[in-house]
């Protein structure tokens, strides 16, 4: 049920990511929240991913309570992946997006808990939402001290087909370049700058 550790490379070692994925948050149970935080926050290790994924009909109380959970126990230092994913017909995921930001400002977590917004798919309206909140991520509108790039395998791809792998990060860094009117490398540097602070704990 749990989330696989996911490693991600810093100069200076790995960053570890351990949750309970949207998906299978209807089997969680509040202990396997606090459990999993417990873990995460001993060792120094991010939460994710967690988060609203709608893709499917099924579930999405269970996925909101879930999360709420998470959130309860969230302090400034938590560092949090968040997987947000609509249906369909809601491709840019503006209802898990609100539905989100909803717990987040209802359970008056602080707008200082460092998030990672994984599987983004929104456009302006979305990350107009997360900039309204405090909580900023997007392509143009994201301030250089804020942008990350992943490659979401396999079911976000960018004009390189399916499925879509980490083998494709050039061709990611390259398009969020060309969007943000930048060269790739100078991305990569305020990338690599922006990992190591997000992930510092």
């Amino acid at each position: 049920m749990e989330e696989a550790c996911i490693p991600m490379r810093l100069e200076s070692g790995l960053v570890i990511a351990k949750g309970i994925h949207p998906k299978e948050a209807y089997r969680a149970t509040r202990a396997d929240v606090a459990a999993t935080m417990s873990m995460c926050n001993s060792k120094g290790w991010a939460v994710g991913e967690i988060g609203l994924d709608y893709s499917t009909k099924e579930h999405h109380p269970q996925q909101k309570f879930t999360l709420a959970e998470f959130f309860r126990r969230v302090d400034p230092s938590s560092n949090m992946v968040l997987h947000l994913r609509g249906a369909d017909e809601d491709s840019c995921s503006r209802v898990p997006t609100q539905d989100c930001i909803t717990l987040l400002d209802g359970l008056g977590v602080s707008i200082q808990a460092p998030i990672y917004l994984h599987c983004f798919l929104g456009g302006p309206a979305q990350i107009k939402l997360w900039i309204d909140t405090g909580r900023q991520e997007g392509v143009r509108a994201i301030p250089q001290d804020r942008i990350l790039v992943e490659t979401d395998s396999p079911y976000l791809p960018c004009g390189v087909g399916r499925p879509m792998t980490p083998k494709h990060i050039g061709k990611v860094y390259q398009l969020v370049a060309t969007l943000r009117g930048e060269s790739a490398e100078h991305l990569a540097e305020a990338v690599t700058r922006n990992f190591c602070t997000l992930f510092a704990k």
